[in-house]
């Protein structure tokens, strides 16, 4: 070797994450040679994990986590005693801790027992280490449980709490001091005004010693002391006072995602709570809320969830609309350009102020205005309904951030009007105009649909399955109301809902805006042809034997959604829809029982069929029109017939599949196979996935 080849050698670049690597898989290999090398560098990577917590949202380090967690463990328990050991075991007790934060949040802290489990299991390693410190901190964390979980336990948390301060007095200033504001916020959330204020001030004192020597520095903040007591004078009732702090600490938290977010909840409600009764309800959807039963606690039978009801097709809008002439127009709002909330209402598609269709896209990046990136799956993730602060734009410019939602925003202009447009049609201003009323009308109130008397939450139900029939049936809907001068706009929605899943992974694809093809689509050109359609149906006394032949074409696969509605429209639908499916039995005829003799025994091997089949096999069955996941099934459970005899159920045993979930997928796909033409292609497309079976390498 010259001198040279030496050179090159001895300069050549070492690539520190491969050894890091490598290093981490000798320690797990040999956990008795660990060294305190290795326990810096865990203890590095721990810590890098943890400064993200405060950056990304926890279930995306859950993973990760839990696999630092399990390593830990593992050389903690095996590594050679004495300063390593020791060392190992005090990262084992923060990455416990860190779990316990983690799997809290990713399950919007209703799992508390999980939480508690992990700090529990932090405490004990501590009092083995006899770090009353750890131990302390895994208190504190407990404590946080019982004050801010889905089942708060003040008291609970108050005693917690301050057994964390007095555990780390004599230890860490810093630990004593978080853990004396999380008492003084219990004594705030019980009503206790004296003892907050008493317990606030010995929390600032304890602060005030921390030091660069305390165990725990990393842990204290300047701002900590701002975003409790804000939280407290809130609980306390002395908004005002929580304002100022919690406008002062939002201020000094631009690069803490969550804190900030949090406070800036907090200081939304402090807001709100300084205003009058009537002056909260006008920035809510409280004039909607008296007819429009989609905004009802319970809808369709059922008790909602806000998440559920704002996750609904029919309150929101997943992406927002907007007027640019509204965004433009500002000459009465001194305060600029304001996003009107009744925008996001999917009945909403019309300004008529400057009778216009709503716009929902940037007429520079063609993707929704306040959209957030784009997810794995090709879909737009949706942003939130308020400008983000963080982003500094000014209202009128557009908030989609492209790729994965971390790039800048677009930012360009929506006040942009352009030249000429087409205005809506009086049909669609009348369409609004009529579900607008309906939706301010008093549950008592009394309206009409398809000629008779109805309530709003029938009128609405009435309307949510006139929907459902045009869109499931297209395009028989066509030719059922021939005249109708927008069936185009509505051929555009149904076919954009049938489109195959490999289109719909494709970014900017409409297909992925309905939630649901009985939901309203978001083009707001598009919903006002259909809800035109609709209210014409509705408002029309004859518009029932239409709706009847709409009806008894419906798709198996939407029997199950039309359940769901009847029991809640109008008299007046419940007659159509039982006229409907008096017919569609008539054109069915008989059920067939479709039985499944062992044709195959001897040339199908049934130890290589599972449930569901897989897609190599499933070909010849996706071509039929009808629930592929449940027919994939079932076919599974036909093939093990025909390779080796008995009934339904032995061959669902011998799949392992529950006898509910057998019986629920044989009545759907006997529905199925009632209409005409279905059970044929059904065998016919059996026979051709069994010789694919048969020519398969494996089962040769």
């Amino acid at each position: 070797m010259n001198a040279l080849e030496l050179e090159s050698l001895l300069t050549e670049p070492i690539d520190e994450s491969d050894f890091d690597q490598q290093r981490r898989e000798h320690a797990l290999r040999h956990p008795a040679k660990v060294d305190m090398g290795t326990v810096g560098e865990l203890r590095r990577e721990f810590d890098e994990l943890a400064e993200r917590y405060d950056q990304v949202p926890s279930a995306s380090l859950l993973a990760r986590g839990g696999e630092q967690l399990s390593h830990l463990t593992f050389l903690a328990r095996e590594a050679r005693g004495g300063r390593v050991q020791r060392e190992l075991m005090s990262i084992q007790a923060d990455a416990s801790v860190l779990m316990g934060q983690l799997a809290w949040d990713a399950s919007q802290r209703r799992d508390q027992d999980t939480a508690r489990n992990y700090y529990d299991q932090s405490g004990q390693i501590a009092r083995r280490l006899r770090d009353h410190t750890l131990e302390a901190r895994a208190l504190l964390r407990t404590s946080y449980v019982a004050l801010y979980g889905a089942q708060q336990d003040p008291r609970t948390g108050l005693g917690l709490a301050l057994q964390a301060a007095e555990t780390a007095r004599l230890t860490s200033p810093g630990v004593t001091g978080l853990a004396l504001l999380h008492a003084g916020e219990a004594h705030a959330m019980l009503g206790e005004e004296r003892a907050f204020e008493r317990t606030l001030t010995q929390a600032e004192q304890a602060l005030e010693r921390s030091d660069a020597t305390d165990a725990a520095v990393g842990l204290v903040s300047s701002t900590q002391i701002g975003r409790l007591s804000g939280s407290c004078y809130l609980s306390l009732g002395q908004h005002r006072r929580a304002q100022l702090i919690l406008e002062a600490t939002a201020a000094e938290l631009q690069d803490r995602k969550k804190s900030r977010a949090i406070v800036l909840g907090n200081l939304t409600l402090a807001y709100i709570r300084q205003h009058e009764l009537d002056e909260v309800h006008g920035l809510t959807l409280t004039s909607q809320a008296p007819g429009y039963s989609p905004l009802g606690a319970i809808y369709l039978g059922q008790r909602q969830s806000p998440m559920d009801m704002a996750n609904s097709g029919w309150v929101f809008t997943t992406f927002s609309r907007y007027c640019p002439d509204c965004l433009t127009d500002t000459a009465d709002l001194p305060g600029g350009p304001v996003w009107q909330g009744s925008w996001r209402l999917p009945h909403i598609f019309i300004c008529p102020r400057h009778n216009r269709h709503l716009s929902w896209r940037c007429p520079v990046c063609g993707a929704p205005a306040f959209s957030n990136g784009y997810q794995a799956d090709g879909r737009w993730r949706p942003s939130q309904l308020a400008p983000g602060l963080r982003l500094r734009l000014h209202p009128a410019q557009c908030r989609h951030r492209p790729a994965g939602g971390w790039d800048a925003a677009c930012g360009a202009r929506l006040d942009c009007t352009p030249a000429a447009f087409t205005p809506p049609t009086t049909a669609a201003a009348q369409a609004q105009q009529r579900l607008a009323t309906a939706a301010a009308t008093g549950p008592e109130g009394d309206i009409k649909s398809l000629g008779q008397p109805a309530s709003p939450e029938q009128f609405f139900n009435d309307v949510r399955t006139t929907v459902l029939a045009i869109c499931s049936t297209w395009p028989a809907a066509a030719d059922v109301f021939p005249a109708f001068e927008y069936l185009g706009s509505i051929a555009a929605h149904a076919q954009a809902l049938r489109r195959s899943p490999v289109e719909r992974l494709r970014p900017q694809s409409d297909g992925w805006l309905a939630r649901s093809i009985d939901h309203p689509p978001a083009d707001s050109r598009q919903c006002a042809a259909l809800m035109s359609l609709v209210v014409q149906v509705l408002d029309d006394p004859d518009g029932s034997a239409a709706l009847t032949r709409l009806l008894s074409r419906l798709p198996p696969g939407r029997s199950g959604r039309l359940r769901s509605l009847t029991p809640h429209c109008s008299p007046a639908m419940n007659a159509v829809i039982a006229e409907a499916t008096r017919l569609q039995q008539e054109a069915c005829g008989p059920q067939p029982l479709f039985p499944q003799p062992p044709s195959h025994r001897g040339c199908l091997d049934p130890r290589t069929i599972s449930d569901p089949l897989p897609n190599a096999w499933a070909a010849p069955l996706d071509g039929l029109d009808g629930p592929a996941r449940l027919l994939r099934r079932d076919a599974a459970i036909r093939l093990v017939q025909m390779a080796r005899g008995g009934s339904r159920t032995s061959a669902g045993r011998y799949l392992g599949i529950p006898p509910g979930t057998l019986q629920s997928t044989t009545l759907r796909v006997r529905s199925w196979q009632k209409l005409p033409g279905n059970a044929e292609a059904y065998q016919a497309a059996l026979q051709h996935v069994a010789e694919i079976i048969m020519a398969a390498p494996e089962h040769g």
